[in-house]
């Protein structure tokens, strides 16, 4: 992690989505989606280091060390954000404003793509890995989307954990 406060972030955002998340879906299928948003966070955070590479002037590869475990964190909560639509968040800093799941992973999202693209045309090393954070993202939203959704669908009274 890029210093405290990161550190701090993702393990406040973790503890506060992932043990619902957990009885949703299940010990195993969370495994699944942890280590997967991991994978894919790390090559997403690759990815885009490349990409920004290609745009600079002198082609250098800045990079912001990484492992994926902010993707894994906002995984978690993306796919937190979907399964509880209706939820409103706060921030822990802004303790009287509250703003819908979906808003806040939305607005987190454009913070990420508007930050990788920044990192385009310009020198500055940005301390957060926004494609990690983006492979993250994409991770939880797919797996809500095409399994969450499928599995729900196909066993619809089997027995499988529903909302």
């Amino acid at each position: 992690h890029q210093g405290p406060l990161h550190f701090f972030a993702n393990n406040y955002i973790f503890l506060q989505f992932s043990d619902p998340v957990i009885r949703v879906i299940g010990e195993r299928e969370f495994l699944g989606l942890y280590v997967g948003a991991g994978l894919l966070s790390g090559i997403g955070h690759c990815g885009l280091c490349a990409i920004q590479a290609l745009f600079r002037r002198n082609g250098a590869l800045l990079t912001t060390p990484g492992l994926g475990a902010s993707g894994c964190v906002i995984a978690t909560a993306a796919l937190f954000v979907n399964l509880f639509p209706s939820i409103k968040l706060q921030i822990i800093f802004l303790p009287f404003t509250a703003i819908a799941g979906k808003d806040m992973i939305n607005a987190l999202i454009g913070f990420d793509i508007i930050g990788g693209i920044a990192g385009c045309f310009s020198a500055f090393n940005s301390p957060l890995a926004h494609g990690a954070h983006l492979g993250g993202a994409l991770t939880g939203l797919y797996y809500y989307h095409y399994r969450y959704k499928k599995k729900r669908r196909q066993s619809r009274g089997s027995g499988w954990r529903s909302l």
